[in-house]
C-alpha cells in the first residue's frame, strides 16, 4: 500500500483537484489521508465530500512538517507520498515510482524520485523541474546539498521516515530539504528518474500553511539553518569537511546571506557572508558568472544594491542574473 498525505491549510480553491489526482491513479492499492492544520474555509468540507476514500483528520495551525508526521503516523502504507493541496499527481505517478523502487530491496536503503512539472493557478504548463544535475556515482549528501528535490517528488520508505524522525517542526521553511539531507547522512541514497510524477502550481497566497507559525522563529533563522546543516555535517565527515561539500555547504552560507540581506539585517548577512569565506575558500559565491565577477570587485553589499536597481525597472537579462540566486529551498 501507498499512503499519500496531504497537509491541508486554506485551499478550498485546489483540494478537490488534489484529491481526484489521487483516487484516479492507476496503480489502486493506496489510502488518501487529509490533515487539516487549521483552516478557516471549506476545504475540510470539500475533503469529507469524498467520504470513505479518504482519511480527514483536523487540528490547529501547528504547520506542514506538524501535518505531514501526523499523517505519517495515521499512515498504513509501506510508502508514502507528500502531495501539497494545492498540486496535483500524475495519473501513473504511483506506479512509476513503484516500478522502479522494486529494483532495490530494502537493505539497500535507496529512495527513487522524479521531477516536476511547474503550471500556473490554471493548470497551464510554465515550465519543469529536472534534478538530474549530478553524476550517478556522487555523494548522496553533495546531492541533496546541490540538487535537493522538492516534496512531492520522492517516494518515501515508511521505515526511513520513522528512522529518522520524519519531519522537523521547528522549522518554519526548507522542511523538505533537511529530511532529504538527514535521510542522505543516515545512509540513504536517492535515485533520480526522469518521469514528472506531480504538478507543482505556481501562485501567491496569503494563507501558505506555515504563515500562521512563522512568527515563533526571528531574523536570524537562514543562518541559523545553515549552521545546523554545518553541524549535521561535521558530525558525519568531521571538523574538516571533503572539498565538494565545503564548497556545496559554503555556497548555502552565500545564498542565505543575500536573502538576509535584501529583508534589510547586513549584519547578519557579513556573518553569513564571512562563513561562507571561510568555508568555500574560493568557491563560495553563489550565483551566475556575471553576479559572481560583479561580487569579485565591488563586495556583496554593492553587488546586491547593483542587483536591487536593476530589477526595479523591468525584468531585463541582467537583473534575471541577479535574482537566480534566491535563498535555500
Amino acid at each position: 500500500m501507498v499512503s499519500i498525505v496531504i497537509p491541508l491549510h486554506n485551499c478550498e480553491s485546489f483540494i478537490k483537484q488534489a484529491i481526484e489526482s489521487c483516487l484516479s491513479q492507476t496503480y489502486r492499492e493506496i489510502e488518501v489521508i487529509i490533515v487539516d492544520d487549521g483552516s478557516v474555509d471549506k476545504g475540510l468540507e470539500i475533503a469529507k465530500m469524498f467520504g470513505d476514500r479518504v482519511q480527514c483528520h483536523a487540528g490547529p495551525n501547528r504547520g506542514g512538517s506538524a501535518a505531514r508526521n501526523r499523517g505519517i503516523a495515521s499512515a498504513r502504507g509501506e510508502f508514502l507520498v507528500f502531495l501539497d493541496a494545492d498540486d496535483y499527481l500524475v495519473e501513473n505517478a504511483i506506479e512509476v515510482q513503484l516500478n522502479i523502487s522494486a529494483q532495490f530491496t530494502e537493505e539497500q536503503r535507496t529512495i527513487a524520485y522524479g521531477n516536476a512539472r511547474k503550471v500556473d493557478v490554471y493548470g497551464n504548463p510554465i515550465g519543469d523541474l529536472d534534478f538530474a544535475v549530478h553524476p550517478k556515482d556522487m555523494d548522496p549528501v553533495l546531492v541533496m546539498l546541490t540538487k535537493n528535490p522538492v516534496t512531492t517528488c520522492p517516494l518515501h520508505r515508511r521505515k526511513f521516515l520513522e528512522d529518522v524522525g520524519g519531519f522537523d517542526e521547528t522549522l518554519p521553511r526548507g522542511q523538505e530539504s533537511d529530511l532529504h539531507l538527514r535521510l542522505a547522512l543516515a545512509g540513504v541514497k536517492f535515485f533520480h528518474h526522469p518521469d514528472i510524477v506531480y504538478y507543482y502550481r505556481q501562485h501567491q497566497s496569503a494563507h501558505r500553511i506555515t504563515d500562521g507559525v512563522a512568527s515563533r522563529f526571528g531574523r536570524t533563522f537562514g543562518l541559523d539553518y545553515v549552521k545546523k546543516r554545518h553541524g549535521q555535517l561535521r558530525k558525519k565527515f568531521g571538523e574538516e569537511l571533503p572539498l565538494p561539500i565545503a564548497h556545496a555547504l559554503s555556497q548555502h552560507y552565500w545564498r542565505e546571506g543575500r536573502a538576509i540581506l535584501r529583508e534589510g539585517y547586513p549584519d547578519i548577512a557579513r556573518e553569513c557572508f564571512v562563513e561562507a569565506r571561510a568555508l568555500g575558500k574560493s568557491r563560495y559565491i553563489a550565483g551566475e558568472w556575471q553576479y559572481r565577477a560583479i561580487c569579485g570587485f565591488i563586495g556583496p553589499f554593492r553587488a546586491e544594491k547593483l542587483c536591487g536597481l536593476l530589477r526595479r525597472p523591468t525584468t531585463t537579462a541582467q537583473s534575471d542574473k541577479c535574482e537566480r540566486s534566491g535563498p535555500i529551498s
